[in-house]
């Protein structure tokens, strides 16, 4: 199966095509961004004014995506926000691929680090950041929601 990886402004995908992805996939993040009142389409123009993301595709259909901020030029601190894979296409490292072309870009853009913040619960995740990208665990914080495990990426 040949999954190819893009950059946001480098296909056309439209806000939408991202938010319908985001919604698809929000009931697998507890507690989930609707319940945190996050709305799913003003976060999208935010990415698409001020962030970036890659999106990984089989068949011109979006199965993946990661998304990012890399414009903090006074700390040089990229921040990954969100990482998402559409469960039929799991298990084939597409996360990882779309880690690897975050850091890329991150890294194109002079940023020296990516943190990226998560819940306790997603071990998965966290396991793929320390073994695939050499991530530290900065701490964790509890707040009403969560226990939230904030890592660090050296670029």
């Amino acid at each position: 199966m040949l999954i190819t990886y893009s950059f946001l402004r480098e296909n056309g995908l439209e806000p939408q095509d991202m938010a319908d992805f985001i919604r698809k996939l929000d009931h697998e993040f507890v507690p989930t961004l609707k319940a945190r009142d996050i709305d799913i389409n003003a976060y999208v123009e935010k990415i698409f004014r001020q962030g970036n993301a890659v999106f990984a595709l089989y068949r011109e259909k979006l199965v993946g995506l990661v998304t990012f901020y890399c414009n903090d030029m006074e700390t040089r601190m990229a921040y990954l926000s969100w990482t998402g894979v559409d469960p039929e296409y799991r298990g084939q490292k597409i996360s990882i691929q779309l880690i690897s072309k975050c850091l890329e870009k991150s890294k194109e853009a002079g940023m020296f680090r990516l943190n990226v913040d998560t819940w306790d619960t997603n071990e998965k995740m966290i396991g793929i950041y320390q073994k695939h990208f050499n991530a530290k665990i900065l701490g964790r914080e509890t707040n009403p929601l969560r226990t939230v495990v904030h890592i660090q990426i050296e670029l």
